[in-house]
């Protein structure tokens, strides 16, 4: 795909809460990533692009890499921004303004993309003086609200709408990073994400190797949390724990051998009362006397009945 050369400043909420890990693994660093897949994307449809970054926090505040083709610039610009303050839309945007007025002559399109991730200044009256502006500097605002902090959301998209340019919201969502939702919005490739994201690092490995880190440490981090959530379920409504099928094992093979042990003294029990029996028997004398007799001759029959039939 081939398109005009553009002029791009994107700017980054370093405020204080950029460090929370809403958005893996932070939100400045999602953004970072995300921010580095978008130039990707735009060098993509046109290596003329120029790109500068700058911040939106109040106090580090202001554009910290100019416009430049360079991407390593960006990147290593990107690796020293610092946290701290409040977002200050209103001001951070002009800066803007002012650092697309050193553009190359040839680059017509302009264009600034907006990262808002917690509590800005803008109300429905400075937003319009901003589209006034921008309208007078024939600048796109494109603006992307991510996370559950950014308050005046329709303040934001009467900004977008008026000017005519995108506007994103970012949900937090466990399976997804901020650059995937980026990327696969009409700022960035849309519908053709997919055919992007398979060539887009042919000319860099480390984008690709930060990215796919990022998006393992986020898969995984959703499952830890999952099964934090089942724990605690668990231990709130007093269920079960997990059945550990290794112990269930040991159990059965414990209960089989107690069964086999219990089995084998019921024998050896029962032949000792056996034996006791037979010690019984041999001391009692008229069995034993019985046993003689039953030893002796069967048909010779004792002397006295043979005297008593002498007799008859």
């Amino acid at each position: 795909m081939s398109e005009e050369a553009q002029a791009i400043v994107i700017l980054l909420d370093n405020s204080d809460r950029s460090i929370d890990g809403d958005f893996h693994p932070n939100r400045l660093d999602a953004q970072k990533i995300a921010s580095e897949r978008l130039i990707q994307f735009f060098v993509r449809q046109n290596k003329n692009s120029v790109f500068s970054i700058g911040t939106l926090a109040r106090n580090k505040i202001g554009i910290i890499a100019s416009l430049t083709t360079d991407q390593r610039k960006i990147t290593n610009a990107m690796a020293k921004i610092e946290t701290g303050g409040s977002v200050q839309l209103f001001q951070g945007i002009r800066c803007a303004f002012l650092a697309l007025h050193h553009r190359d002559e040839k680059i017509i399109h302009q264009r600034v993309i907006v990262f808002v991730g917690s509590a800005h200044d803008l109300n429905f009256e400075s937003a319009y003086n901003l589209i006034q502006l921008a309208h007078k500097e024939k600048v796109s605002i494109d603006i992307i609200a991510f996370g559950e902090d950014v308050q005046n959301i329709e303040v934001l998209e009467s900004i977008t709408t008026e000017i005519g340019s995108h506007f994103v919201r970012a949900q937090v969502d466990p399976h997804l990073i901020l650059s995937d939702i980026v990327l696969s919005s009409p700022i960035g490739p849309g519908k053709d994400t997919k055919a992007f994201n398979n060539s887009q690092f042919e000319d860099d490995p480390d984008l690709y190797l930060t990215l796919q880190l990022s998006k393992e440490d986020s898969y995984k981090g959703a499952e830890d949390e999952y099964n934090r959530a089942i724990a605690e379920s668990l231990r709130e409504f007093g269920g079960a724990p997990p059945i550990d099928e290794d112990a269930e094992l040991q159990r059965a093979i414990q209960e089989s051998l107690m069964s086999q042990n219990t089995n084998q003294n019921m024998k050896e029990q029962q032949n000792e009362e056996n034996d006791d029996d037979d010690d019984d028997d041999k001391n009692d004398p008229d069995l034993l006397e019985a046993i003689l007799l039953s030893k002796q001759n069967p048909h010779k029959q004792p002397k006295e009945e043979e005297d008593g039939e002498n007799d008859q």
